[in-house]
């Protein structure tokens, strides 16, 4: 017996002006890196972003980026107070596209995390899926507040 498996769609869902945070967070610390967390909840099979939580990158780094870990605990202690989980993470490419890199291949460790890319050079923000042992692009759907 054949058995075939299910395609699912991965998506997240962003308001504009949490877009609009990201992208402002990328420009004030170009040329590092930004970073930050997303918080939202899950809707059927799309995740849903309702709080972007720009964080220090530690590195200063225009090619890799670190979250404090004391910034970390206090952003999923607020998660779980407002009910809300930890969807996925942000961070910009400051000099190229909006692409994961070796180094975010190397650093991922969350299965089922999303990680949005803002690409200064380019001006795209790009989301993808880490699966454990590559990412997988998502669609990044954009929500009129």
């Amino acid at each position: 017996m054949q058995r075939f498996k299910r395609e699912t769609t991965l998506s997240i869902e962003i308001r504009r002006k949490d877009l609009e945070k990201i992208i402002r967070h990328s420009n004030e610390t170009y040329p590092a890196e930004s970073c930050g967390i997303l918080l939202g909840r899950r809707d059927g099979e799309v995740k849903k972003i309702q709080m972007v939580c720009p964080t220090r990158n530690m590195l200063n780094s225009k090619d890799a980026y670190e979250i404090d870990p004391k910034e970390q605990l206090e952003v999923y202690m607020m998660a779980d107070e407002l009910s809300m989980e930890v969807l996925g993470y942000y961070h910009s490419h400051p000099d190229w596209p909006a692409q994961p890199s070796n180094t975010d291949r190397a650093k991922a460790n969350q299965p089922g995390c999303s990680y949005i890319i803002h690409s200064n050079l380019t001006g795209e923000t790009r989301s993808y899926v880490w699966e454990g042992r590559d990412f997988k692009p998502e669609t990044l759907k954009i929500a009129d507040d």
